[in-house]
């Protein structure tokens, strides 16, 4: 099977050198499972000063808002808990958040990488088990 690694890598790289928001990071993320795009996309939005706009809410799906909403709230709750701590631990914050999705993201990029195989039967079960989502 073709599955073209080297043209996938070399366009993830690229693409991440590029200067990209954090709304269009997230799409892209989702559309061609790349997990740090998510997780850089995500932590933007967090600790930027703005909110969601109702209007980047509905770019991203409003399941994925919501998500957003709950790693931003997070982040701003463990500053206001310390707020001597510079910085957060928003990666921490947005694996605990969007982990279904970035489980589905790894097994997905990593496909590329390991063989033709979607899913090896270990994450298989991890996804069956946690099927809540």
């Amino acid at each position: 099977m073709w599955s073209f690694r080297g043209i996938r890598a070399l366009a993830i790289d690229r693409l991440t050198k590029e200067e990209m928001g954090p709304i269009e990071q997230v799409l892209l993320a989702k559309q061609y499972s790349v997990p740090q795009w998510l997780r850089t996309g995500c932590d933007a939005l967090a600790v930027r000063s703005e909110m969601l706009s109702v209007e980047e809410a509905g770019q991203l799906s409003y399941p994925t808002a919501i998500l957003v909403f709950q790693v931003r709230e997070q982040v701003r709750e463990q500053v206001r808990a310390c707020p001597t701590t510079i910085g957060s631990d928003a990666y921490s914050i947005i694996g605990r958040v969007f982990d279904k999705e970035l489980l589905e993201m790894e097994i997905a990029y990593n496909q590329y990488w390991h063989n033709d195989s979607w899913i090896d039967g270990e994450a298989l079960l991890f996804l069956e088990r946690d099927s809540k989502y």
